[in-house]
């Protein structure tokens, strides 16, 4: 439960991760986005659908360029949000009337109509990245058919306190967008820094398993 409780514009861009739905599939049946991402990587590094340890280093560096996105993004929702000529929510008060007026500013609605939804699409993206990156490194460590609940249970343990990070800093965002406070903005920062891949060998599905 955040600052004011659970009131929070942003509740309805939470993103929800959907099952691991390429485990089996061929590369002649994965969907274009991700047979895109891998014939692109493959194109710039032959050796890349060999070894999994460069499969598994491109899959840190989405996730930073994700990070790096929204941090980005979010400071100039945060900026916009400072701009906009409307009081700072406060508890106790209607939140629906508070809102209808808040939605008349030009700048609250492109916000909402704009902004969340390109932060919405890039995790969406992320996602499709991610897994297709999971894909190719099971692939390469000949992950038989009955394999397949153990690569859900690996997508999930890395993937899922990425999409947990990245829906808490939105909850914090909202915050911001109903009171433009530091403390909101700074803990949407941390949460996202802190869930990074420490620097070093990250995980793979050889050593996993």
């Amino acid at each position: 439960m955040g600052r004011f409780g659970n009131i929070n514009p942003c509740v309805d861009q939470i993103y929800t991760l959907a099952e691991y739905a390429l485990a089996g599939e061929t590369f002649d049946t994965l969907p274009p986005v991700a047979k895109e991402l891998i014939s692109a990587n493959v194109k710039v590094d032959p050796k890349f659908a060999d070894d999994p340890r460069r499969v598994v280093a491109q899959r840190v560096v989405i996730q930073r360029r994700l990070f790096n996105d929204l941090l980005n993004l979010d400071a100039s929702i945060r900026a916009q949000r400072h701009e906009a000529p409307i009081q700072p929510f406060r508890m106790g008060s209607s939140f629906l009337r508070w809102w209808q007026g808040a939605l008349h500013q030009k700048t609250i609605r492109t916000i909402m109509e704009d902004d969340l939804r390109m932060r919405h699409q890039l995790v969406h993206s992320f996602v499709e990245s991610f897994d297709a990156l999971v894909w190719l490194e099971t692939c390469i460590a000949g992950s038989p058919g009955e394999e397949l609940a153990m690569i859900q249970a690996y997508r999930d343990k890395l993937l899922r306190p990425i999409i947990k990070a990245v829906n808490r800093s939105l909850t914090y965002l909202g915050e911001y967008i109903l009171a433009p406070w530091g403390d909101a903005a700074k803990d949407g920062l941390e949460v996202l820094w802190d869930s990074l891949e420490p620097d070093g060998p990250a995980p793979t599905y050889g050593s996993w398993r």
